[in-house]
C-alpha cells in the first residue's frame, strides 16, 4: 500500500533507520499478508515497539500549542488516536523523520483495510489511560 504512494525506494529509506516508528512501519506494511501465526508474532512485535516508543515519549519535550501552525495544529488533531497510541501523549516534539513516519503509518493503517491491526492500535491507546 504505501509503496503506492511514495515508491519503494522511500519506504526502504524509513525501514533502513533503527527508529522503532521505522521498525513499526515494516510491520504495518506487512500486516495486510500476515497469516493467522504472523498476525500474533506482528502483535508481539508491535506492542514491543509500542513499549518502547511510549517511554521515550515520557521524556520527549511538550509541544506548545498555541505556538503551533494552524497545519500542524490540524495534523495533531487528526492524529491524535495515533500519536497516543505511540507516545502515551499527542503534544510530544516531533522531529521531521517522526512526523513523516507517522503520517506513512497512517496512511498505512487507513489504507490497509486491516481491522485487527487498527483495533491494536487503538487497544494500546486505550490502555494507556
Amino acid at each position: 500500500m504505501i509503496a503506492n504512494y511514495l515508491g519503494p525506494i522511500a519506504v526502504h529509506r524509513a525501514i533502513a533507520h533503527e527508529n522503532p516508528l521505522s521498525e513499526i512501519l515494516q510491520l504495518v506494511c506487512r500486516a495486510a499478508a500476515a497469516t493467522a501465526s504472523d498476525r500474533t508474532m506482528v502483535e508481539v512485535n508491535i506492542n514491543d515497539l509500542l513499549g518502547q516508543t511510549r517511554s521515550r515519549g515520557l521524556h520527549l519535550p511538550i509541544e506548545v500549542w498555541e505556538e503551533l501552525s494552524a497545519v500542524d495544529r490540524y495534523w495533531r488533531g487528526a492524529n491524535e488516536d495515533l500519536l497516543v497510541a505511540v507516545y502515551g501523549r499527542w503534544d510530544v516534539l516531533l522531529d521531521d523523520e517522526e512526523v513523516q513516519l507517522l503520517a506513512l503509518i497512517s496512511q498505512e493503517l487507513v489504507g490497509s483495510g486491516t481491522v485487527w491491526l487498527r483495533e491494536l492500535f487503538r487497544d494500546e491507546e486505550e490502555e494507556f489511560f
